[in-house]
């Protein structure tokens, strides 16, 4: 049995594992300080797991779930974590977060769309003005004031070296299209597709305070939907009109 503090989304938490595989992906996180939450996955956790991904995968791809302890664990840990972390108004969302001159923009689309390439066109656009701070599953922790957005060792796998954390200015729709158009859209638009990329909950409490943390978000960002084509014109027309923006 492997134990060990992380730093993530400015919470200290205790991970207990027993794969050092699972141990590895967090050593960009690790912390002496002490912990406010444990995160320790049963065994029904991880079988739990398995069942899901054994639902979509076939082929070798099933072998591995079936055949690898440390996938299992790292997924069980991963969704323990962002469970307890509702409880502290951090939510964990299915995006691509890009920070461009010290704010965040958060593109959310079903898988697929190309949200990853849309933000790395940013990175060709405005070079080191820009990085992604994970282009996967970033944590929001919704204060009073400012959300905040963090990397987590889902998507990319370190921190990046020139911040730990952003403020987040706008959450973006992205759609595929032969044009590039940057659109405001409604909470009540937004809130269902944002509502589909965040974690969803297991009970009715979680739910409820999932959905409590998502309508105060899309109150304290700019809104958008981003219509546009597969090139660095698309990451122009997006940086140049929502910078302009105010909300």
């Amino acid at each position: 049995m492997i134990e060990f503090n992380i730093d993530i989304a400015d919470e200290t938490i205790k991970i207990i594992c027993y794969n050092p595989f699972t141990h590895s992906i967090f050593k960009d996180y690790y912390t002496d300080e002490e912990a406010n939450i444990t995160v320790f996955p049963k065994r029904a956790d991880k079988e739990k797991i398995r069942e899901r991904f054994r639902a979509v995968l076939s082929g070798k791809d099933a072998e591995i779930v079936d055949n690898s302890h440390s996938f299992s664990e790292y997924h069980a840990i991963h969704l323990e974590m962002a469970t307890k972390l509702i409880d502290r108004d951090v939510l964990l969302v299915h995006g691509s977060a890009v920070v461009a001159d010290g704010s965040a923009y958060l593109f959310i689309a079903p898988s697929g769309t190309g949200k990853s390439t849309h933000t790395r066109h940013w990175l060709e656009v405005l070079g080191e003005r820009a990085f992604i701070i994970n282009d996967d599953k970033p944590l929001i922790r919704i204060t009073d004031g400012e959300p905040i957005i963090y990397p987590t060792p889902w998507g990319i796998k370190r921190k990046p070296t020139q911040a730990e954390k952003a403020p987040l200015r706008a959450i973006i729709l992205l759609e595929r299209a032969g044009f590039n158009k940057l659109t405001p859209i409604e909470e009540s638009e937004m809130f269902a597709h944002l509502y589909k990329a965040a974690l969803r909950g297991e009970t009715p409490a979680e739910v409820i305070k999932i959905i409590e943390l998502e309508r105060r978000l899309m109150k304290q960002v700019g809104l958008f939907r981003m219509q546009c084509t597969d090139s660095t014109d698309a990451a122009e027309t997006a940086f140049g009109e929502l910078r302009v923006e105010s909300f």
